[in-house]
């Protein structure tokens, strides 16, 4: 019997070894993801307490506002990859009339109101907005969402349609 529990326990102590081996032997590799930064320029940058002061100031001429947030990879991805390619497509430095809304410190609870105030349920988003008899209205937004995610020609194409873009100037 002391043989037999002998036998086993060594069996079990060397399956035990040769399992944490196998483990050992392929474990990934740790690799250290650093977050991706916005390299894109946002000038002039609002947040979502002091954009709607600027969307009244303007009034009736309306405004053109990209609604992100800093930390989602959606909105990076907008800045530093959409962006640049119509700049460039474009031969501009930048989108004077696009005024940028880090929305990163919204709660949740503002987040579902924000389709009546600024025209879109997800981010990143763009939004023309004018403020006319005391009152915001939606012009047009295009919103990313998983049945329409944003796309270099549907931004194009948006900015196209909302006369911040010519078709003229593109490279052809």
């Amino acid at each position: 019997m002391l043989k037999r529990f002998t036998l086993y326990s060594i069996l079990i102590l060397s399956l035990i070894l040769a399992v944490f081996g196998v483990y050992r032997h392929y474990t990934p590799e740790i690799i250290e993801i650093t977050p991706e930064e916005i390299v894109y320029n946002v000038n002039p940058n609002f947040n979502h307490l002091t954009i709607d002061s600027y969307i009244t100031n303007r009034g009736e001429q309306g405004s053109i506002v990209f609604f992100y947030n800093s930390y989602d990879t959606n909105s990076i991805y907008v800045l530093n990859n959409i962006l640049p390619q119509i700049l460039e497509k474009y031969h501009l430095n930048a989108l004077p009339q696009v005024v940028f809304c880090d929305i990163t410190n919204i709660d949740n609870s503002t987040m579902m109101t924000t389709k009546n105030h600024w025209g879109f349920y997800q981010y990143p988003a763009f939004s023309n907005i004018t403020y006319t008899a005391n009152m915001t209205q939606i012009v047009s937004s295009l919103e990313w969402n998983n049945a329409n995610i944003m796309t270099f020609e549907n931004v194009e194409n948006w900015l196209i349609n909302n006369n911040i873009l010519s078709k003229s100037t593109s490279d052809n």
